[in-house]
């Protein structure tokens, strides 16, 4: 009797623990500047050009580069440290539940629409969390 006591408060803090974890990476996902518009509207406040770097697993960063049109986009990146090529690609553009999501042949970016900033978003649509948030983020110019 006495284990299944203890077994039951070690289960009762494992999920304390857990429960808390998730309302931190609440709180510092609340932190980015979001923009609260219609995704219609969003079509027209995304327009304009972006750039930044990025983080690369295989180089030492991606210059990322975007301009955002009229439903299409075109893009250039390099990877520095890399194979030092441009690549370029065009295609068309989507949101969704305030999710910008670039389309082309041959990839699809996804990111969250920030005050004037683009976060880019891992494969489950979501921001990353941390530090690492600043280190996925195109601004406009």
């Amino acid at each position: 009797m006495k284990r299944f006591y203890i077994l039951l408060v070690a289960l009762i803090a494992f999920y304390a623990c857990q429960s808390d974890k998730k309302s931190v990476t609440k709180t510092k996902a609340a932190q980015i500047e979001e923009i609260e518009l219609e995704d219609a509207d969003l079509m027209a406040y995304v327009q304009g050009e972006y750039q930044g770097e990025l983080p690369c697993e295989d180089c030492k960063s991606l210059h990322f580069k975007v301009y955002i049109g009229d439903h299409n986009y075109n893009l250039k990146y390099a990877k520095e440290g890399g194979d030092q090529k441009t690549y370029h690609e065009e295609g068309r553009f989507f949101i969704e539940n305030g999710v910008l999501e670039l389309q082309s042949e041959e990839n699809e970016w996804r990111f969250k629409v920030g005050d004037g900033k683009l976060y880019m978003l891992n494969f489950e649509n979501r921001i990353l969390e941390d530090a690492e948030v600043e280190k996925y983020v195109i601004k406009k110019y």
